[in-house]
This record gives C-alpha cells, sequence and structure tokens, in this order.
C-alpha cells in the first residue's frame, strides 16, 4: 500500500481496535452522522484498514496515527494539523486537539504501537 495524501486513524469499537488510513474527509465526522447513528461508518471505512504490522520500521516512523477515534464512547482526538477534525464531531461527540503528538500517541495501547517494534 502506498501511503501518500492520508491520515492513520486508530478507532476503537467495542473493545477491538484496528487502523486505518484514509484521506482526512473520512475523519470528519460530522458528515458521517447517520452512519455513525445507524452504525455503519465502519463497513464505509472497511476498505481503509491497515495491515500495520507489515510496515518497514522507516514507513512505521513517519506514518504515525494523527486521529484516535473511540465510537463507542463518542470521543474523537486529534493532532492533525489541518481542519480542526476535533471541531467537526456530531454534536452528541467529543473532539479535542491535542497539540503534542507524543501525548496522543500515549493513548494508544503499547501492544498496538506499531512504531515501537521491530521491522520484520
Amino acid at each position: 500500500m502506498k501511503l501518500t495524501g492520508g491520515i492513520i486513524a486508530y478507532i476503537i469499537d467495542k473493545e477491538k481496535s484496528q487502523f486505518y488510513y484514509g484521506e482526512n474527509s473520512y475523519w470528519l465526522l460530522d458528515d458521517w452522522r447517520d452512519e455513525l447513528e445507524n452504525e455503519s461508518y465502519l463497513q464505509v471505512v472497511e476498505k481503509l484498514k491497515i495491515d500495520v504490522a507489515s510496515f518497514a520500521k522507516d514507513t512505521a516512523l513517519k506514518y504515525l496515527p494523527q486521529v484516535i477515534i473511540d465510537i463507542e464512547n463518542k470521543s474523537l482526538q486529534s493532532s492533525y494539523y489541518d481542519q480542526a477534525l476535533e471541531n467537526r464531531v456530531p454534536a452528541t461527540w467529543k473532539g479535542k486537539w491535542v497539540k503534542n503528538p507524543e501525548l496522543l500517541l500515549e493513548e494508544i495501547p503499547i501492544k498496538d504501537r506499531y512504531w515501537l517494534k521491530e521491522s520484520t
């Protein structure tokens, strides 16, 4: 997979988590209000799932998650510098800007931090 022009998002849903890669429009959650309400959003972004375990070390370090979406708790955290994704959430959601990207990465469980693992 060629990673250009997109954002890596870490999505949590019902105690499952997965990484996705797509252009920022997929993470403008207020545009996906209906899909979030009828629980079809994950079906929409299914094609964006990525296998981070296969990343080479240089790729892993270059492409770090910039968005965390917790569907069950209706929250989005972002360290993405453009478009204020944290302000583009449905009214029932919480959005948070995380100025320091390292703090955002600390929100991801250690077992899922692919950028810390040895390359294969």
